[in-house]
């Protein structure tokens, strides 16, 4: 089972990498310490030939023969690593939390029982006796503590909306660097328990062979070593990343509340060139991906981080395609209206109230119900209908998007403006987000949002 997790893992990742266009060719591996056993590599040894170049071409380019896939150009962004190929790629660091966490922290007891019954044989395969995973607890007691606290942060974070969500944020940031100090120190406490050199071995033998990793070429490798040895200088390097605040930046408006915020408030923030950059360097660091140069094009909007960059006219929309329009899916429309349900009813806007909603926007639903027909018949189209069909879309869209403000006033109308628009930031929102250039008029997005005059 342990080995059969890396490789599944490694070749999921082939897609991923074939659609950021990476690029790899067979080249020859470098020269390296072939002459050491896995556990006894440095840690500078371990990063040289992880982030080599050639060895990160040689590395994708097999993993996509193993899978039957075309073997890709050279020059991938890549660094993709099989713990049941070459576990001297991995850093011990790495594998120590693998097994701390898969062997005591997981959440589904039958899962983490899989693991430790593995974890287990090996540890008697290896010289440790029967009685090493308890024995492990004791002396990594600190390390196992704090990932179980990471697990319960993260189910809260993972909940957490606007505000509390960015409070929750600075909370795991804090929380990382502390798990970070006591998993090193575990680790230097179980290989006082077991012997250092047996220990190591067990890692590279036992727990690297079901572990797979796969990490950008440009990913910092000071960060890296800074993990693997305890995180000493991780607030120096995280705070240089980051920079100030976003309340520094631009002071006043975190004081309303998502749906208070004014059109020209919300373009203002969601353009702004170093509030783009900021949200694009979040966005790639919790994907696990190094951070971009600045000086972006991309605006990125997290509704579930930051819903008040939406705008309403653009939450109004997502509520009337999803709850009401999405024909093409029936069962995928009951699942959403449910949840819009128990949020109205959350509110205090009733069971009712999207029976009633959709008696008060029946216009832009039928709108939008008549431009998903017209998007269906123009796929199964020849060239010259969908020509056609193009044509007429467009004298369709300002009408839609008249109806759809003018649907957007009557909701308001019916339910009371604030008690609405609480119900679309802090409700619909959430489950939203938006990607645009950052040349694009925000003129446009104001013509759009006031119903295209």
């Amino acid at each position: 089972m342990l080995r059969s997790t890396s490789r599944s893992f490694l070749l999921t990742f082939l897609c991923l990498a074939t659609a950021l266009g990476s690029t790899a060719g067979r080249g020859e591996s470098p020269a390296a310490p072939e002459a050491k056993r896995p556990w006894e590599w440095t840690l500078d040894e371990r990063l040289e030939r992880r982030f080599d170049p050639q060895d990160m071409d040689r590395r994708l380019a097999e993993a996509a023969t193993e899978a039957g896939r075309p073997s890709p150009e050279r020059g991938t962004t890549l660094s993709l690593v099989d713990g049941s190929r070459e576990p001297e790629l991995l850093l011990p660091g790495e594998i120590f939390r693998w097994l701390l966490w898969q062997g005591y922290a997981v959440r589904d007891p039958e899962t983490r029982e899989s693991w430790r019954k593995g974890f287990a044989q090996g540890a008697v395969a290896s010289g440790l006796g029967d009685g090493f995973l308890n024995e492990l607890e004791q002396a990594a007691a600190e390390g196992i503590r704090v990932q179980r606290e990471q697990r319960a942060a993260l189910q809260a974070y993972s909940e957490a909306h606007g505000g509390e969500l960015r409070r929750r944020d600075a909370d795991m940031k804090v929380r990382e660097e502390a798990a970070c100090a006591a998993q090193a120190k575990a680790l230097e406490a179980a290989r006082a328990r077991f012997g250092r050199p047996l220990f190591d071995r067990y890692l590279y033998e036992v727990v690297a062979p079901a572990m797979g990793r796969i990490s950008q070429r440009s990913e910092n490798r000071d960060w890296l070593r800074q993990q693997d040895t305890g995180c000493s200088a991780a607030k120096r390097f995280a705070a240089a990343q980051e920079g100030p605040s976003a309340a520094d930046r631009q002071p006043g408006f975190e004081a309303k509340e998502p749906w208070e915020w004014t059109l020209y408030e919300r373009l203002e923030r969601r353009f702004d060139p170093q509030d783009m950059d900021r949200r694009l360097a979040e966005a790639e660091a919790r994907a696990g991906r190094p951070a971009p140069e600045p000086g972006t094009t991309i605006s990125i909007v997290n509704g579930r981080r930051e819903p008040e960059l939406l705008l309403p006219g653009e939450i109004f929309s997502r509520l009337l395609r999803l709850g009401f329009v999405l024909t093409s899916n029936p069962e995928n429309r009951d699942t959403w209206r449910t949840g819009f349900a128990q949020g109205a009813e959350k509110l205090g806007l009733g069971e009712h109230f999207l029976d009633e909603l959709e008696k008060v926007t029946a216009g832009a639903i039928r709108a939008h119900r008549e431009e998903e027909a017209a998007h269906l018949e123009a796929s199964k189209g020849t060239h010259s209908d969908r020509k056609r069909l193009e044509e007429e879309a467009e004298q369709r869209a300002r009408a839609q998007c008249a109806a759809q403000a003018t649907a957007l006033e009557a909701a308001r109308a019916r339910f009371g403006r604030t008690l609405f628009d609480r119900y679309l930031y802090e409700v619909v929102a959430l489950e939203m987000s938006s990607s645009s250039q950052g040349f694009q008029s925000e003129d446009m997005l104001r013509w759009h949002e006031t119903g295209c005059p």
